[in-house]
């Protein structure tokens, strides 16, 4: 008897084990399901945190090098001068032959020739060509006005960069993860995620070249005038015999031109005058034959 009620005992627990074994695994699908979406919203998180701490390093950076002594500085010169000249177009030449003496380029020019001649050119120098760049083109006639800025970029370049290399581990992150999951869905937002983060990196990398552009060449504005040359006197010049010929010659055509012209407008309303006249004649006519009857003498009784 003992026997049979421990074989049933043991027979009631495996029964009863096997609801708990099912719920287990259940629960160990649901969390292998949720661990994807668990997975995105942590790199994101770490993104951003990447992006928070790249800031702070950087800012560290700047406090620890920011001295000319530690680290070369970052800047970008542009100038803006007008200087006289007595001829705009060979002071224009011998401003470019001097900049590209120097390793420097012409990158724009308006160039007005009248009698008030005017040139604007714009020039890209090296930074370390800039102050003698502009000893060059002062020398080119007389200095009229000049305006010479030096912008401090260090700290900008310094962000830049570490935003930049945060976007790029931030973005490898994410791509990591596309390869690793097997949901449609989450698949669809990582990649859109991807290429969110890839937009802001070329965004900063664009920045980043065009603040580099600014760096590596400094810009001169040139304004060339002759606003002081002479005017030119005009020679006296008295008319003659055949200057008069000419111009009544030239009078008589006017004055025909302009009766031909209109003789030529009416002619199209001839025709109206011409029956206005025949209709005054017929009346006239008509009036007289009416009155010579009346005026007949009578005949005798």
């Amino acid at each position: 008897m003992t026997t049979r009620r421990t074989g049933a005992l043991a027979a009631a627990l495996c029964l009863a084990s096997i609801p708990l074994v099912a719920g287990c695994s259940q629960s160990s699908g649901v969390s292998r399901s949720e661990s994807a979406p668990r997975a995105q919203d942590q790199a994101v998180k770490s993104g951003a945190s990447d992006q928070n701490s790249a800031s702070e390093k950087a800012a560290n950076v700047q406090v620890l090098d920011g001295s000319p002594a530690q680290t070369g500085r970052q800047v970008v010169s542009t100038a803006t001068m007008a200087v006289k000249v007595d001829d705009v177009v060979p002071a224009k030449e011998k401003a470019t032959a001097s900049i590209e003496g120097l390793g420097g380029d012409l990158y724009n020019e308006q160039t007005s020739l009248s009698t008030r001649s005017t040139a604007t050119v714009t020039y890209k120098v090296p930074p370390e060509k800039f102050n003698e760049a502009l000893r060059d083109l002062a020398g080119l006639g007389k200095l009229s006005s000049q305006d010479v800025k030096t912008e401090d970029v260090t700290q900008q370049v310094v962000d830049l960069d570490a935003r930049i290399r945060a976007a790029e581990a931030s973005t490898q992150r994410v791509t990591d993860l596309v390869g690793r999951t097997n949901n449609v869905t989450e698949l669809a937002n990582l990649e859109n995620e991807v290429q969110r983060r890839q937009a802001e990196l070329e965004s900063l990398r664009g920045q980043k070249r065009t603040l580099d552009a600014r760096i590596d060449l400094a810009t001169i504005v040139l304004t060339l005038s002759n606003d002081d040359a002479p005017a030119k006197p005009s020679e006296a010049h008295l008319p003659g015999f055949l200057d008069g010929l000419s111009g009544g010659w030239t009078a008589f055509i006017n004055v025909m031109t302009v009766t031909g012209a209109v003789v030529g407008a009416l002619i199209p309303f001839a025709w109206i005058a011409v029956l206005v006249a025949v209709l005054i004649w017929l009346l006239r006519r008509k009036s007289r034959s009416a009155r010579a009857p009346a005026g007949a003498p009578a005949p005798p009784a």
